[in-house]
């Protein structure tokens, strides 16, 4: 029998209490015999000893030494990178480190690219969704346009069946090879954020299924939402937020915009600057689509 191949990727930074935990999660899977897992972690600079607390209690996990300054877009890139370079995988596995993985959420990925090539005769991207350990709501998964030509979305929750969704958080997202054959990988316009959402994007418009799956495949608390005052912070703190990376990234935003939402490009640019200079005006008159794509 073949063993097929899956390469998990991860990227962290100065949470070893977190990483070793969902690497904890990932050892922990129900993984068929014919699948073999290999894991490649990007540790960007932790000083906090999480290179080796994770050398020492996980010494099968591939370390890769980033440079400091990768955020977790670069982060995941340089760990897809050195997957591809060290072998063929056949699925990629993209994890935030601070997910805790539900114990069936490899075997429920693997059905849902079953399902995927039964329906749609091709594989693609299956989006496992978590929720939040307290509270039990959602917090990171597939999210569906409303529109093609605009970004307002709406969460697409866990129902009991597969659902379709545009854009995705990566967060727990099985990749197969046939997409990334196609698209590569994430796009280096990208410092942090916006990633994985121009990556489902892109698999979508080439015609690959990405679908949100039946259940939740984990937990993870909600660390995106800005916080409380940003109103009432100086101007200069608020500029320097807006071309941030870990802030509102502008330059990378409106390239994300002109590239899947051109008509909506004048009007972000707008509403950035009025977000930036008027605060108070913009949490009067905020819009959904771009204030949770902002915040996340």
């Amino acid at each position: 029998m073949e063993t097929k191949r899956i390469a998990v990727l991860l990227t962290c930074f100065n949470r070893k209490k977190l990483t070793l935990a969902c690497l904890d999660g990932v050892f922990k899977q129900d993984v068929p015999d014919d699948y073999q897992l290999t894991v490649f972690l990007v540790d960007d600079g932790s000083a906090d000893g999480t290179s080796e607390a994770v050398a020492i209690r996980f010494p099968e996990v591939r370390l890769i030494n980033g440079s400091g300054h990768l955020f977790w877009a670069g982060g995941m890139r340089l760990a897809w990178k050195t997957a591809i370079e060290s072998g063929t995988f056949d699925y990629y596995w993209l994890i935030n480190d601070d997910t805790i993985l539900y114990d069936s959420a490899f075997t429920e990925l693997l059905k849902a690219d079953g399902y995927a090539l039964e329906l749609y005769g091709q594989s693609g991207i299956y989006v496992g969704s978590t929720c939040d350990p307290t509270t039990g709501s959602f917090t990171y998964g597939g999210q569906k346009l409303r529109r093609e030509d605009d970004y307002v979305h709406d969460h697409v929750f866990p129902n009991g069946e597969y659902q379709l969704c545009d854009l995705c958080n990566a967060n727990c997202l099985l990749v197969s090879a046939s997409v990334t054959d196609k698209l590569g990988i994430l796009s280096d316009r990208y410092t942090h954020a916006l990633a994985d959402y121009d990556y489902s994007l892109r698999a979508k418009r080439a015609g690959f299924p990405v679908l949100v799956l039946p259940d939740y495949c984990g937990e993870c608390t909600n660390d995106h939402t800005r916080e409380s005052g940003y109103q009432t912070e100086p101007l200069k703190k608020r500029l320097n937020y807006l071309f941030s990376p870990k802030g509102f990234a502008y330059h990378e935003f409106l390239y994300f915009t002109r590239t899947f939402f051109p008509s909506r490009y004048l009007r972000t640019q707008i509403t950035f600057w009025i977000r930036t200079f008027l605060p108070s005006l913009w949490d009067r008159y905020k819009t959904d689509g771009l204030q949770e794509l902002v915040d996340r």
